[in-house]
């Protein structure tokens, strides 16, 4: 008996090291500083528990409703099943032209959700196919209309696309946000998705403000070329780069970074809206991030992208200016040379010019009054000193003496045709590798990118889950490591590459693995109170329930 009641003792006091382990993890989670924010009266703020408030009492045997049990999540399928469920969707969606990309969309989420385990059940997509094809044709029938409109380059045109884009995002967000989380199922019972129109709109309120950031932008460089251009012969457009000059990127530049804020905040939000508006029952999510937790975390990413790119783009700068003169010939008297012709080439164009500017003149003193003739002969002269320049030793491979060919009098042999025979196929290939290496560049700057993306992935899907629960019943605990993360990114891009994209449904079997497989849920009293209270939550809002399948169908995945 003695021996008995040790064991006894024991067992209780080890039970109840653990009950008060598990409540100072729950005191840590709700006394976690939380953003200041204006709580609606038909909210429902979700309450701290009562093991938060006292996590240093004393403490005895704990009941089943308050013991906290750990789940982790599991994830059940292979590469090789969804390799077969890729090659099916992609075979007919190629025959149909596309077509058949809902059908292959509902069949890639229900594979996914049939083997992501939670507490032994795995989850259900429910989805209607017929919402699914809506949504999808909605989508594209929008995305035309938006193209069309602002490849007309009118700015008015532009301005109404940007405004309807900006009022649309939100209601196809919402929409495929309430049909995502109403479909998704565990052990029959489905989750809900309590939110109003307007909330989402005033949570989308970034998305207004990036469409009219880049309607100040664009309105307000068509106004600086179009009041600014000198003449109606020239063109309108300054010869810089992607004809734009520097006070038109600086414009670009401040619109990117006021929508790169914007873009942050609206993810942030959504993100916020989707975990705090979704309910188990009576109770609803709990998100504890907060904005400044997503910018670090996006300007991270930023940070990688842009450094990458820039080593990128000056290594292939320096190997391009390396390689190509050693060997293709070039040498300092050919760049000397290539140089001279340039300058001959603004000469003869400057003349050029100079003569258009004197008959615009005169068009607008007197139309009457221009002497078409001699604007034809002096055309002629400058074309004249132009072919004298290349019939001189040497000239006839020149550039502005290439780009001559066609002027020649007819019957004429023209004397740079023979010449330059040999040295086009030479181009040729110089033209070739240079194409090659500019192809082959983009495989870094993906990469690079792959790195970038990756990396937010991972620290964001990290970040949400440990700061996200269910009201006081539930919590997660995700470790997910960035670094191992990102080398597995870095290991299904390059094999896809290497196997020409068939290597790609193992990579996405492999990175949703390590996230689902990631994260714990711990739950107080155990899978089986969930499990109560959406039963409630099914028997008490069939209306809801019925309403939200009528509101909301699928628009992205």
């Amino acid at each position: 008996m003695a021996v008995a009641d040790v064991l006894a003792r024991m067992r209780a006091r080890d039970a109840a090291h653990t009950e008060a382990g598990e409540r100072l993890a729950w005191a840590g989670f709700y006394n976690r500083a939380r953003p200041k924010q204006t709580v609606r009266a038909h909210q429902k703020e979700p309450c701290m528990p009562e093991s938060a408030r006292a996590a240093a009492a004393p403490v005895g045997v704990a009941d089943s409703s308050k013991v906290v049990k750990a789940y982790r999540l599991k994830f059940t399928g292979t590469g090789a099943e969804y390799f077969r469920v890729w090659f099916v969707n992609m075979l007919l969606m190629v025959l149909t032209l596309g077509i058949y990309t809902p059908w292959a969309r509902k069949r890639t989420v229900e594979y996914f959700f049939g083997h992501s385990v939670l507490a032994r059940s795995p989850l259900e997509f429910t989805a209607e196919t017929r919402r699914i094809v809506i949504g999808f044709f909605v989508f594209l029938g929008l995305y035309s209309l938006f193209k069309q409109a602002t490849n007309s380059q009118n700015a008015l045109l532009v301005g109404l696309a940007l405004l309807a884009a900006a009022v649309s995002v939100p209601f196809l967000w919402g929409s495929a946000r309430r049909f995502r989380v109403t479909a998704t199922r565990w052990r029959g019972l489905r989750l809900r998705f309590g939110t109003s129109w307007k909330e989402i709109y005033w949570a989308s309120w970034p998305v207004f403000v990036i469409a009219l950031v880049w309607f100040c932008v664009y309105a307000g460089i068509d106004m600086r070329h179009t009041f600014t251009s000198p003449s109606l012969l020239e063109e309108t457009r300054p010869k810089t780069f992607l004809g734009l000059t520097v006070i038109d990127w600086i414009l670009v530049a401040l619109g990117l970074v006021v929508s790169w804020l914007c873009f942050v905040r609206v993810m942030f939000n959504y993100q916020r809206l989707t975990i705090e508006r979704t309910y188990i029952g009576v109770e609803q999510g709990v998100f504890r991030g907060t904005y400044g937790d997503f910018v670090r975390i996006w300007l991270g990413a930023t940070l990688i992208a842009v450094l990458g790119f820039a080593t990128v783009v000056t290594g292939v700068s320096l190997l391009l200016a390396e390689q190509l003169p050693s060997r293709f010939g070039w040498d300092e008297q050919v760049e000397a040379a290539v140089e001279q012709a340039a300058a001959e080439e603004d000469e003869f164009s400057q003349a050029r010019r100079q003569l258009y500017e004197k008959m615009q003149e005169q068009l607008e003193r007197s139309p009457q009054s221009v002497d078409w003739e001699t604007f034809r002969v002096e055309m002629q002269a400058i074309e004249e000193a132009r072919q004298q320049k290349c019939r001189e030793p040497g000239q006839s491979q020149q550039p502005y003496c290439q780009s001559a060919a066609g002027w020649w009098t007819e019957g004429e042999a023209d004397p740079a045709e023979a010449e330059t025979d040999e040295a086009a196929l030479e181009a040729g290939g110089a033209d070739f590798v240079l194409i090659a290496l500019i192809v082959l560049s983009w495989l870094p700057m993906l990469l690079v990118f792959e790195i970038a993306h990756a990396y937010r992935e991972a620290k964001q899907h990290r970040l949400v889950w440990n700061l996200s629960g269910v009201s006081d019943i539930a919590r997660f605990r995700c470790k997910l490591s960035v670094g191992g993360y990102v080398w597995l990114r870095l290991q299904n891009w390059l094999l896809t590459v290497i196997t020409l994209g068939f290597f790609r449904p193992f990579a996405r079997v492999r990175e949703y693995r390590a996230r689902w497989t990631s994260t714990t849920v711990h739950i107080r009293g155990g899978a089986s109170r969930l499990q109560n209270l959406l039963t409630i939550q099914q028997e008490g809002g069939a209306f809801a329930d019925a309403v939200a399948d009528f509101a909301g169908f699928d628009i992205v995945s």
